[in-house]
């Protein structure tokens, strides 16, 4: 009898327990509007998540770096990354890209111990605008569109990347791996001070080097495009109403009148020539 409690109870237990996916780190909107890759956040880009640099380490920390973040958008051509970084101290050059945004991504979400696959990619953008390749496809710096625009106080990056992965066929709820760094020299002296990034997985940290560490991102709906109106079709009617040419105004007669001197001046000639006849007579 208690063989068969313990089996029921075992059977029990065994029906309890679920299998659940662990869920996506955030999310990345379809865009229905392209952004303009130009360095300028788009309002289209506010419908996408935000994605924070939020674990920092280095010699020197402040809040402007972990305020720092990045958003995506997909579509069927290929995925589009804005990247804010808050810095006050951009250097003139910067050939090694201390100052600089990473982004982390693996197309097909291989959670590998290396960025092997195609659609394993690293791109790095620095504030003045030089890109450094460190690990993953490298063609996707001779692929990718890309902007940086210095501000008051922070730099944008934009770039857009082409899928790498052949055949890729992105849709809503496909999920990719992703992170994103942000690095800082602080004092222009050509040396990394501080850096953030976003978030890893539970089995590996190394982000730089490992897409296993990378979170997911979902791919979701983006914003519906408001339909444009139709012209609405106006019922003109036209009458065949005849013309009627207006009466042609009678003339207008006006008298003339003959000077007053003039006049007695006949009548004094006339007076004159009938007194000579007379005399002849």
């Amino acid at each position: 009898m208690k063989k068969r409690l313990l089996v029921l109870a075992l059977c029990a237990a065994a029906s309890m327990t679920v299998s659940v996916a662990a869920e996506a780190s955030a999310t990345a909107p379809k865009a229905n509007v392209k952004p303009k890759i130009d360095g300028v956040i788009d309002e289209v880009w506010s419908n996408a998540d935000r994605m924070y640099g939020e674990v920092y380490g280095g010699d020197l920390l402040n809040d402007k770096i972990v305020a720092s973040y990045a958003s995506l958008m997909w579509d069927e051509e290929g995925l589009y990354l804005l990247g804010v970084m808050y810095d006050t101290t951009i250097p003139k050059a910067d050939a090694d890209a201390r100052n600089s945004i990473d982004f982390w991504v693996s197309e097909t979400y291989s959670e590998d111990v290396e960025y092997a696959e195609d659609g394993d990619w690293h791109y790095c953008k620095a504030s003045t605008g030089e890109e450094v390749y460190y690990t993953g496809n490298e063609t996707v710096y001779e692929e990718a569109t890309t902007a940086v625009a210095v501000y008051d106080g922070y730099y944008v990056v934009e770039i857009f990347v082409p899928w790498q992965t052949a055949g890729f066929a992105p849709a809503i709820g496909t999920e990719i791996g992703f992170n994103v760094s942000f690095n800082d020299d602080a004092d222009c002296d050509g040396t990394r001070d501080m850096y953030s990034y976003w978030q890893v997985t539970d089995v590996s940290e190394a982000y730089w080097e490992q897409t296993r560490a990378l979170p997911r991102i979902a791919f979701v709906a983006g914003p519906e495009i408001p339909a444009e109106t139709p012209a609405q079709d106006v019922d003109v009617t036209v009458t065949d109403t005849p013309v009627v040419e207006p009466e042609a105004a009678a003339p207008v007669t006006t008298p003339v009148t003959a000077d007053a001197g003039i006049v007695a001046a006949a009548a004094v000639m006339a007076a004159a020539a009938g007194i000579v006849l007379s005399k002849k007579h």
